[in-house]
């Protein structure tokens, strides 16, 4: 699911992800967001040469909540800093239905590209 397609999962409209009855979900993030360091010396301007507004490169001393998942009365804040590693384990939920809010897309979107991976899996 893509957000350009979906639009942005916000709270009045969150992503809902639904396993089978009796499974449970396992939710994963995969950050391509740029680093600090992969930044030095290039410029980030918009397709008319302005420099775009944002937050731009995650640096190791900064996080982001970046979105929420819900699994039942559960909230798991998404936090993303700049000294993570690119794939992140988030949720083994208890229930089968997981939803993902994010919390600020223009944010999001100044950072760079999240993957949310979930997979159903039989609860055990």
């Amino acid at each position: 699911m893509l957000a350009e397609e979906r639009g942005p999962g916000s709270s009045l409209c969150p992503w809902m992800i639904e396993a089978h009855p009796g499974q449970r979900i396992n939710v994963s993030l995969y950050s391509f967001a740029e680093l600090a360091s992969d930044a030095v010396n290039q410029r980030h301007d918009d397709d008319q040469g302005r420099p775009r507004p944002g937050y731009g490169p995650l640096r190791p001393d900064v996080c982001f909540e970046i979105a929420v998942l819900r699994d039942g009365d559960v909230r798991k804040p998404v936090t993303v800093c700049g000294d993570e590693s690119r794939q992140v384990p988030l949720l083994w939920s208890t229930n089968h239905v997981v939803s993902i809010e994010m919390t600020n897309p223009k944010l999001v979107q100044s950072l760079g590209t999240f993957v949310f991976h979930y997979q159903g899996k039989q609860n055990q």
